[in-house]
């Protein structure tokens, strides 16, 4: 091998070295970018998941003292407020409902829908949940599951109905109908990643006795 050609492989090698260096260089930093972004989000999700069980174990509390007190929830309740307590047995669901169905409530609670029926009153009632929070089990509701909606001053008993998938802006689930009801509606698909497209509905019936 000649002397050129020599320093020519020389040469190659070197490039290629360099190349390899910085290409694991970058590789290092994107890596640690990757597992910094990682952990803000788990941070974030911890912290989000922390705040909304907190607020269900103030909430439970708050609840009982109501109870204990019979105390009726008052007609017009303001956003925020605590009104009831939703229950379903079969799919373990247990959480406070507060007024209102802003971002900051579902992340806490299941949210009343406002313009429907308050839960001592007659009509439909609407509540809305995450989910992958509250509701995250909704899909496993079968027909005639039993529904409790706790208030201060009462107790009602709903079985389920029907179930449906509908668009976000079809609002006739919400429609008054011939008896007490008491519909729930969450995002589907439950796995989507990101906004899910369509609305998940349970609708349940009040029972006769109550």
């Amino acid at each position: 091998m000649n002397a050129h050609l020599k320093r020519r492989l020389a040469s190659v090698r070197s490039h290629v070295s360099h190349r390899g260096v910085l290409s694991n260089y970058s590789f290092h930093w994107i890596e640690r970018a990757c597992l910094v972004l990682g952990g803000s989000a788990l941070g974030w999700c911890l912290l989000v998941y922390a705040d909304m069980a907190l607020f269900q174990v103030r909430g439970a509390r708050q609840f009982e003292t109501l109870r204990q007190a019979d105390a009726a929830a008052p007609a017009a309740a303001p956003i925020g407020s605590l009104i009831a307590r939703i229950r379903i047995p079969r799919i373990g669901l247990s959480a406070v409902v507060v007024n209102g169905d802003d971002d900051r409530t579902l992340s806490r609670a299941v949210g009343h829908i406002s313009g429907t029926a308050s839960p001592d009153g007659i009509g439909t009632i609407g509540l809305a949940g995450h989910r992958d929070t509250f509701f995250r089990g909704l899909g496993r509701v079968r027909k005639n599951d039993e529904i409790f909606l706790e208030t201060p001053s009462a107790t009602y008993r709903y079985r389920v109905a029907d179930t449906a998938i509908v668009e976000p802006n079809d609002i006739e689930v919400l429609r008054p109908l011939k008896y007490p009801s008491l519909v729930l509606v969450t995002c589907y698909p439950f796995n989507f990643v990101g906004r899910a497209p369509q609305r998940y509905i349970v609708t349940a019936r009040r029972a006769a006795s109550d």
